[in-house]
């Protein structure tokens, strides 16, 4: 078995950079085919098909598509890390963010095998995580806690590690600040309930309400520190 030197949480001095910025320092997307699953962020997107030769974004919660994609060579589709109908070694890079945690437990194992029979050898696995700290991870575990599920995801990364399908090549820990122009826009981006989940209680989404107007700045906008981890993983 190799052993994995993942770690759960980082240091607590981290660099303040956002996704973008760490996903163009670490992947080499100029020719590549590429596969996102996960929520669909169209900026995110948008910026993969701009540098790659094909985008596939798979959203497994979403049962249809955008009207138009912003980009010709980005092609939506609804599918999870476990059943994926790419060819085998037909992809270069792939990429979750915010994704893996939503992978049911016990179909994690399976996603990773998956994605790693889609990857060509050398290909690369690139996963962005929330990280349970911090001011962000505070405000959303009053409405929804998901600890469980993002340390299953953790392990299921380092059991695949250990069993010989990938190598870890970097990890990388950063603080995003995320901006905000009220609770409602706060509420809709990070608290809706995801598919099976029941929305929350009323009094719960009160405390957290009160908690998010901490974060008040002068100009009546929000700005909240959110702590990140990503782990990329080379197909061996």
């Amino acid at each position: 078995m190799v052993e994995s030197t993942m770690l759960i949480f980082g240091p607590e001095d981290q660099s303040v950079r956002t996704e973008h910025e760490v996903m163009a320092d670490l992947l080499t997307l100029a020719g590549a085919s590429v596969m996102a699953i996960g929520p669909h962020d169209v900026q995110r997107l948008t910026a993969l098909a701009e540098q790659a030769i094909h985008v596939v974004a798979a959203d497994p919660d979403r049962l249809r598509a955008p009207d138009e994609s912003p980009a010709a060579n980005l092609a939506f589709a609804n599918f999870g890390p476990e059943h994926i109908p790419q060819d085998d070694s037909s992809v270069d890079v792939a990429v979750m963010v915010d994704a893996l945690h939503r992978v049911p437990a016990m179909m994690l194992e399976a996603g990773l095998t998956e994605l790693a029979r889609a990857l060509r050898p050398g290909g690369h696995l690139y996963v962005s995580e929330p990280v349970f700290d911090g001011d962000l991870n505070d405000l959303t575990v009053l409405v929804r806690d998901d600890g469980r599920e993002r340390l299953a995801a953790f392990e299921a990364l380092r059991q695949a590690i250990q069993a010989g399908q990938y190598e870890l090549e970097r990890e990388v820990f950063f603080r995003e600040p995320l901006a905000f122009g009220s609770f409602d826009d706060f509420a809709d981006a990070l608290l809706a309930p995801q598919p099976g989940q029941v929305p929350p209680r009323a009094d719960v989404v009160t405390r957290a309400r009160e908690r998010f107007e901490q974060f008040r700045s002068g100009d009546d906008s929000y700005v909240i520190d959110a702590r990140r981890r990503v782990d990329l993983l080379r197909k061996v």
